[in-house]
């Protein structure tokens, strides 16, 4: 069986336990490391159109040209539900080179 790979596996770059009343919890550099570069250097907003609403894949796609990276737009905007991706949602996109950053830091540094 042949078995797709991406260099963007969210589970290279964030690390979830779970606290002592069953919730998950969120323990991760990267997320800080990439707010800290979105600060200097900007993200860009995108309006999650109708056809794409529920469908973080096709935002990704759309924003990214790979659906890989749906995680980062989820973890960015705090949006871990699929209903909070509704049509006309507005979300920041940061840019890849934030993006590769922050993942290179995890690396280093690790989660």
């Amino acid at each position: 069986m042949l078995i797709a790979t991406t260099r963007y596996t969210e589970s290279d770059y964030v690390e979830i336990d779970d606290d002592p009343l069953g919730q998950e919890i969120l323990t991760n550099n990267f997320l800080k490391a990439l707010q800290d570069r979105v600060v200097l250097n900007g993200a860009y907003f995108y309006r999650i159109p109708i056809e794409q609403r529920y469908r973080k894949d096709l935002v990704s796609k759309t924003l990214y040209g790979t659906s890989d990276l749906y995680w980062v737009l989820e973890l960015f905007n705090n949006l871990l539900y699929l209903e909070e991706w509704a049509g006309g949602v507005v979300i920041m996109a940061p840019a890849i080179p934030d993006i590769e950053s922050a993942m290179q830091y995890v690396k280093t540094n690790g989660k």
